[in-house]
């Protein structure tokens, strides 16, 4: 069995646990979060390792110094949380939510907002970033955490878009 087969295997039955096993027996917002960003999670390692697997494939090729720190500089941004969910929403996906998640970054301000925190969300990937920081290093500062089972019809929203439209041209396993 080739390798790419085994990893679509692999991912299936791990979003088959999540939204089939896990989600409709979850009632806290907060754990419906974590279990939806694990599936984030798992899209932006692989894309980590697609862009680094990339940055590899160009500079055995052969580089200028110029070209190799600029390579240098690709690979640390790929290692950048932010950096790699920016790039799943906006070039690893062939829709464009971005252009029209208005409602879906308006939920995250507000949620931002009414818990007093002071969060510039300006995109959905930028919101998807903060909601994340938020509630894996700053939970204890969450008061109030109306509004997060909004935010999270909005990111099972998105996951199922990117999910059916995820850019295969760009993944290579």
């Amino acid at each position: 069995m080739k390798k790419e087969h085994l990893a679509m295997i692999s991912i299936i039955d791990y979003l088959k646990k999540i939204f089939v096993e896990l989600l409709p027996n979850i009632d806290d917002p907060i754990f419906e979060f974590y279990f939806l960003y694990q599936v984030i999670e798992y899209f932006i390692n692989e894309i980590m390792y697609i862009e680094q697997d990339d940055m590899i494939k160009n500079y055995k090729k052969g580089s200028t110094a110029s070209e190799i720190r600029n390579s240098v500089n690709e690979l640390l941004s790929s290692l950048d949380e932010k950096s790699r969910i920016n790039k799943f929403v906006n070039k690893y996906t062939k829709t464009d939510f971005q252009a029209i998640s208005h409602d879906s970054v308006q939920i995250m301000k507000d949620f931002f907002s009414n818990n007093s925190l002071d969060v510039t969300v300006n995109n959905f990937s930028d919101g998807l970033y903060c909601t994340r920081n938020y509630f894996f290093h700053n939970h204890f500062r969450i008061l109030n955490i109306s509004g997060l089972d909004l935010i999270n019809i909005h990111i099972t929203n998105f996951i199922c878009d990117a999910i059916s439209s995820y850019n295969t041209e760009v993944h290579i396993t």
